[in-house]
């Protein structure tokens, strides 16, 4: 088939549309990742998708697509794939590098997916992983040493998956985010483990999921977050949907009583989402969290990777 098979399927209106079949969708973005398709045909497939809405079948064949592009990489056993590929907020500052640290001293391995040549981006994420020695050349085999010697690596998309960063700098162009960004939340270069994710807008919170489900995530969440970064505050509600159920519902997380600064209780709570998101009760999470963060454990990471 070529590609304008498919542009027609999802794009032929209210009435006439329909969604893609999962190997219909691998093949649809194979077509596209190896450059098969024209410019303009992929352009039209993207907003096409974006007007109907993109299913949670769409977004794991997609992903299967792009897993093929994708080096994968030598990691423990365990490792939590943490998406932060999104906008973000200005203000207040990312903890998510910090929070990584506090969940790596805990025993659990943490890659971070990040962008960080998006001009959209909006957090000083970016800062934040290089001042902990995540700075330069964010590749696989960068990302697999340092989740050897540190338990904690960044993976840039440019490296992780060209043909997929190329789809997500087709913004500017295009005007708005498309399935693309979806995807890279979805996309992992591990074996299948555990995954967070988040999302900006409430509707695509359970179908992410969904797709995290087909993609064979054995357990790991999907949070809705101010920017679409994966982060937490005590004392504010949270929307999320968990794997396997991908059903929405809403977590509180309590500001622990060792963490009175302002800066410290969000760090811990972050840290607590991302072990929650492993299948950790979250009262634990949160008391580990904060005592790895007072004891300084998650300077000792930070010192590996610098080392």
């Amino acid at each position: 088939m070529t590609l304008a098979h498919y542009i027609h399927a999802v794009g032929a209106g209210a009435k006439r549309a329909r969604a893609l079949t999962r190997d219909e969708a691998v093949e649809a973005m194979t077509l596209v990742a190896t450059g098969a398709a024209d410019p303009v045909q992929v352009g039209a497939l993207l907003l096409a998708l974006r007007m109907k809405g993109e299913t949670a079948e769409e977004l794991a064949g997609f992903s299967d697509a792009f897993a093929r592009f994708a080096p994968r990489i030598a990691a423990p056993t365990g490792t939590l794939v943490v998406d932060a590929h999104a906008d973000g907020h200005r203000d207040p500052p990312s903890v998510l590098a910090r929070a990584a640290c506090a969940v790596a001293a805990l025993g659990v391995p943490v890659l971070l997916g990040v962008m960080p040549d998006d001009p959209f981006a909006r957090h000083d994420l970016g800062a934040s992983l290089a001042a902990l020695g995540l700075g330069g050349e964010l590749d696989p085999a960068r990302a697999a040493r340092d989740l050897a010697r540190a338990g904690l690596g960044a993976l840039d998309l440019r490296h992780g998956c060209p043909p997929l960063h190329r789809l997500i700098t087709l913004r500017p162009l295009l005007g708005v985010r498309t399935a693309a960004h979806t995807v890279a939340k979805l996309l992992s270069p591990l074996a299948p483990g555990p995954h967070l994710a988040a999302v900006f807008h409430a509707p695509y919170l359970e179908v992410t999921c969904r797709a995290l489900v087909l993609s064979g995530a054995p357990a790991g969440a999907v949070v809705q977050q101010l920017g679409g970064l994966p982060e937490a505050a005590p004392g504010k509600r949270l929307r999320l949907a968990r794997v396997p159920d991908a059903v929405t519902t809403s977590l509180d997380i309590p500001a622990a009583e060792a963490a009175a600064d302002p800066l410290l209780a969000r760090t811990a709570a972050t840290a607590a989402l991302m072990l929650h998101a492993t299948g950790l009760d979250l009262p634990a999470a949160l008391a580990e969290a904060t005592a790895a963060l007072g004891s300084g454990r998650d300077d000792a990471i930070a010192a590996r990777l610098r080392g």
